[in-house]
């Protein structure tokens, strides 16, 4: 039965996302490996047929058994957003009912004036719930922003002037830090979608809904409890005619079920009900003063109440909608897919050996082809799936260490890491491959390659602009579901090849690569080890 993703479930599988970051940071990926490994064989093994969204999702569920004795971030997340509702709700029906309770105070000598209620309680609720219908339906269609560019781009120029305004305050120490966070919330974006959207979403729609609530009890126990008076008036040459034409439209929806005398005032009930200023109230009869709380009832079930009904239910459906259309798939997730199915490890009790045989063309530094031979044994004893086997990987090597870079380390490094080195090309990153002639190579080879990316950096070097502009060039130049690895080498050995990254510079790779909010683009340490 396949397993529905809930957004506390996300959360949770975040959570431990990040926790294996400090992991890692602190004991290395080994730690993580044999865990994930040990679990994948003892519990998962044969899940990953079913897909990535599964075997992430038995992942999460075993982890949540792992750390059962603490209150995790799911769960939090759910009782917080329950009582979240509740309040909501709560706050929304006293709302309602106080403006509802002060438009209904009656002196005895004036009556309480229909259209001020209307404005205040139907028309407003009204405008914001056509504006909101609007601004979906709009999000709906890809051309939709050209009508809306103009307040798409103040919004998002406002928006960089408070970023850049934001960062002039924080000291440099701690720029890399901002600029990765919301570096990371632009990532998010892109791998959740909207998930993190709908939740706020229903929380208003809860609020309007308990706010008409309100308004509607508070309206029915007050004319209950207290004789009250209806009228209208206004300045404007309006005769009762043009009123009651006004009333029957916005009646439309159930005056078939509640006929004019009852629903809503008829023309006659509206001609009585008409205040005039210099000859007050005392001439009007008290039926057509009472006839309009039926329709005022009617108005705030039909354009306030249901409306915020239907919204919340459409939230709730696009929710679920953005929850099954996440792409597990993503860069973001493959450590854990790649440290399950594809790891060769020795753990407590039990020994695997996991190779891939078969051939692969290799185009070595000189362009050469040559045939890449790997066994693959124990593929029961590890139940490694076809779909979760390393994939071909471009690998794009700068001028500077293409001669100290050992070929037999980096393809040995590359099965340890989920994807096998079919190609290798020396990169200029000087010059400018989206567009100028020197890139014509690269770029034709970008465009046509299925599979991860993989940069070879130089580690104790800080990622300069040039070198962002340079990724993110390749971003675009890749297919988008493409993984770009920045893979970072330390320093030359006296006697040939490349040492291993120290830990501080892979951490200022990782909060600049951040920074630039691409969910297929991740830092790896180069481990030589």
């Amino acid at each position: 039965m396949k397993q529905v993703w809930q957004l506390p479930d996300i959360i949770d599988l975040e959570y431990f996302l990040n926790l294996d970051r400090r992991i890692e940071e602190e004991e290395g990926e080994d730690a993580l490996i044999k865990r994930d490994r040990a679990l994948y064989l003892k519990r998962l093994k044969g899940k990953d047929a079913a897909g990535t969204a599964i075997l992430l999702r038995q992942w999460l569920d075993s982890m949540r058994k792992h750390h059962a004795d603490g209150l995790l971030p799911g769960k939090l997340w759910y009782e917080a957003y329950r009582l979240a509702s509740i309040l909501a709700l709560c706050i929304g029906a006293v709302m309602g009912a106080g403006v509802a309770l002060s438009l209904l105070v009656y002196n005895g000598r004036e009556p309480i004036n229909v259209s001020i209620f209307l404005l205040v309680l139907v028309f407003s609720q009204l405008f914001l719930v056509i504006l909101t219908t609007i601004f979906l339906i709009l999000s709906r269609f890809s051309n939709w922003d050209k009508a809306a560019r103009p307040a798409i781009s103040l919004v998002s120029r406002l928006f960089s002037l408070l970023l850049k305004w934001l960062a002039s305050k924080i000291p440099v120490k701690s720029l890399q830090d901002f600029q990765a966070a919301i570096g990371n919330m632009r990532m998010m974006r892109q791998v959740y979608g909207s998930v993190y959207i709908w939740p706020f979403f229903l929380l208003i729609q809860l609020f309007g809904t308990g706010f008409n609530l309100g308004a509607l009890a508070a309206t029915l126990l007050r004319i209950t409890c207290v004789d009250l008076a209806f009228g209208w008036q206004s300045t404007l040459e309006l005769g009762p005619d043009t009123a009651y034409s006004i009333v029957r439209f916005l009646a439309a929806p159930w005056a078939w079920m509640l006929p004019p005398g009852v629903g809503f005032p008829d023309a006659g009930q509206i001609a009585g009900s008409r205040m005039i200023l210099k000859e007050g109230i005392y001439h009007l009869a008290t039926t057509d003063l009472v006839s309009w709380w039926p329709f005022l009832c009617m108005c705030i079930l039909v354009y306030g109440l249901l409306p915020r009904l239907g919204l919340f239910v459409f939230g709730q459906f696009m929710l679920r909608r953005s929850l099954r259309q996440i792409n597990f798939e993503a860069a973001r997730f493959r450590p854990v897919i790649r440290r399950m199915t594809v790891e060769t490890l020795s753990t407590s009790g039990l020994t695997e050996q996991v190779t891939i045989k078969g051939k692969s063309p290799v185009t070595d530094k000189s362009g050469s082809n040559i045939e890449q031979e790997v066994e693959k044994t124990g593929n029961e004893a590890g139940g490694v799936s076809k779909s979760f086997l390393p994939q071909p990987a471009l690998v794009l090597v700068p001028e500077d260490i293409a001669e100290v870079l050992d070929r037999e380390s980096l393809e040995r490094f590359g099965h340890k890491a989920g994807f096998n080195v079919t190609e290798t090309e020396v990169v200029d990153e000087e010059c400018q491959i989206e567009k100028e002639p020197c890139g014509q190579a690269i770029r034709s080879r970008l465009q046509e390659h299925i599979g991860p990316v993989v940069v070879v950096r130089e580690a104790w070097m800080p990622p300069l602009r040039e070198t962002i502009d340079f990724l993110k060039q390749v971003r675009r130049m890749s297919r988008q579901d493409n993984a770009i690895i920045i893979l970072l080498a330390g320093r030359p050995e006296p006697d040939g090849g490349l040492r291993s990254a120290a830990r501080q510079d892979v951490e200022q790779w990782q909060r600049q690569v951040a920074a630039i909010g691409d969910p297929c683009m991740m830092v790896m340490e180069f481990d030589l080890t």
